[in-house]
């Protein structure tokens, strides 16, 4: 799961890329890895704390993993 934009719940308007890499564990600083664009979940927008966008987090989670799930099923993108 990732984040392609700013950050406006945390007053940061740079463009960046924050990636989740769902039951990982290490350290990727610095380390090439490939990350490919399954589905877009939702636009970007504030929330009015950090603990609402956790809670929002945790719903996109349950979606992307879906989406990743799917994704194995005959006929889709690499099934």
């Amino acid at each position: 799961m990732m984040n392609l934009g700013p950050r406006p719940t945390f007053g940061d308007s740079a463009t960046s890329l924050e990636a989740h890499l769902f039951d990982t564990t290490g350290n990727f600083y610095g380390v090439h890895v490939r990350i490919d664009f399954v589905r877009r979940l939702r636009e970007t927008r504030k929330f009015a704390s950090a603990e609402q966008l956790s809670k929002q987090l945790r719903h996109d989670e349950s979606e992307a993993r879906s989406a990743l799930t799917l994704l194995q099923l005959p006929g889709n993108l690499k099934g």
